[in-house]
């Protein structure tokens, strides 16, 4: 667990490709925190409103309460860590102390009482938002940093989101199981992911501590204040243009989650293949995620995105033709867009790395925690966005969920939603990302940059 000198994997210099083995162990822990965010999303909210009588007003009264939380956490758990320093890396002892917490809040949460209050919920959800933060930003500084090789960062980033993809799948299968077995509901569903969940983390943490080093960063200097640290971050001008860029592309992502289902149950009117959908979807994401691998390691990674996000955009255009005929039409559809997700979940990560190079090389200060921190809030906020203006547009046409007599044009509404208004944002974010400036050979100077940056002064 300590961190030797010839541990340090050769990328960590810019150079060189990292083993299978280390990016595996990498990885794994995306498989299970996923298997944590997905129901989250999904059925927290239904176990708690439903099931357990809390009235649903006072239900995302907390969860706004538990998010304001959550936006403040993450800043300070980004600076201490980019603070922080041990003989055990800067990273890794966060990850091994959150994953304690992170495993109390999902039992809590996951696994209530018979009866429950907001109360409670509250204290849950601020104890496995707090778990969760400690393991994420930690981990997912400690990928940005496990290789400076513009290429490698993407090998990087697309390993651990296919992990992700594939902890969406096992959640959509895990609670199915319950139901399959006699026991429906989603108190079953909820309690057979809490139990894997509480038992793979740690075992995936154990995985990653030992398996994976954590590069020595160092860089002439301090640290700056906090005021300071925010100017220059606000400076950094392809820092603004990426996360722009993603915020936009996220939120539109958003929003067809948002509405996938309506779309499928009012729209097409094939709820029973639901399930269908989805898993076609995100193992298209998986097949798809060595295409983008590939392509990036040939061209530029803003303009490969570029690329996924307008095929996305060319086969959305075609959902509002489709009715309740052509549910296999849609799945060709969501297979052709699923190929494009294993790019949305890693070039931008690739390249945020990169930009934080540039932070870096700027100001001599190293911030990576910081710089994620910001990025996950982004991230979340784009999730939210999405939702809050999704909803409310398809009702203002007249679109109501649980009626089965959908006007038309309330139909028709659902379906530009679902399908125009996130390719409009995509588009939105290609117009960002066009003039995006940090390519392969800008890159290779600000890398010549932190190689003098660490290098050692000459001897007088």
């Amino acid at each position: 667990m300590g961190d030797p000198e010839g541990s340090r994997p050769k990328s960590s210099s810019g150079a060189g490709r990292l083993g299978w083995r280390t990016l595996l162990s990498f990885g794994l822990p995306a498989l299970p925190l996923t298997v944590v965010g997905v129901p989250l999303v999904l059925l927290v909210v239904p176990l708690y409103a439903q099931d357990l009588g809390i009235s649903a007003a006072s239900v995302a009264l907390v969860f706004a309460l538990a998010r304001l939380f959550d936006g403040v956490i993450d800043p300070a758990v980004g600076m201490l860590s980019d603070r922080f320093s041990s003989r055990f890396g800067r990273r890794r002892p966060w990850v091994v102390l959150g994953t304690p917490v992170l495993v109390t809040g999902i039992w809590l949460v996951f696994l209530p009482g018979a009866t429950s209050s907001a109360a409670y919920l509250m204290a849950s959800l601020v104890t496995l938002y707090l778990g969760w933060s400690l393991v994420i930003l930690p981990y997912a500084a400690w990928g940005a940093e496990l290789s400076g090789d513009y290429r490698e960062r993407t090998r990087i980033t697309t390993v651990r989101q296919v992990f992700l993809m594939l902890g969406t799948v096992a959640a959509v299968v895990i609670q199915a199981i319950p139901a399959q077995m006699g026991h429906p509901g989603t108190a079953a569903a909820m309690s057979l992911l809490g139990i894997t969940a509480m038992i793979a983390i740690p075992v995936a943490i154990l995985v990653l501590v030992t398996q994976v080093p954590e590069p020595r960063v160092t860089v002439a200097g301090g640290h700056l204040a906090w005021r300071d640290g925010i100017r220059l971050i606000a400076g950094n001008a392809p820092f603004r243009r990426l996360l722009g860029a993603y915020f936009l592309n996220a939120a539109g992502g958003a929003a067809t989650s948002s509405l996938f289902v309506f779309y499928v149950t009012h729209v097409l009117r094939a709820p029973d293949q639901v399930p269908l959908f989805l898993l076609s979807y995100f193992a298209a994401g998986i097949l798809g995620a060595p295409l983008w691998v590939w392509l990036a390691r040939h061209h530029d990674k803003h303009r490969v995105w570029i690329g996924s996000m307008l095929w996305a955009c060319a086969w959305f255009a075609c959902v509002p033709l489709l009715g309740p005929e052509h549910a296999q039409l849609y799945l060709l559809v969501v297979v052709a867009t699923g190929i494009s997700l294993g790019a949305d979940y890693s070039l931008p990560a690739s390249m945020n790395a990169d930009v934080i190079d540039l932070d870096t090389a700027q100001s001599g200060k190293v911030r990576t925690g910081l710089f994620i921190a910001l990025w996950e809030m982004a991230s979340k906020a784009a999730q939210a966005l999405g939702v809050a203006v999704a909803l409310p547009l398809v009702a203002s046409f007249g679109f109501a969920p649980a009626s089965q007599e959908n006007t038309p044009a309330a139909l028709q509404a659902l379906s530009i939603t679902y399908a125009l208004v996130p390719a409009l944002l995509a588009l939105c974010s290609v117009w960002l990302m066009w003039r995006f400036p940090l390519g392969a050979v800008a890159h290779a100077g600000v890398q010549a940059r932190l190689t003098a940056l660490r290098s050692p002064p000459p001897a007088a």
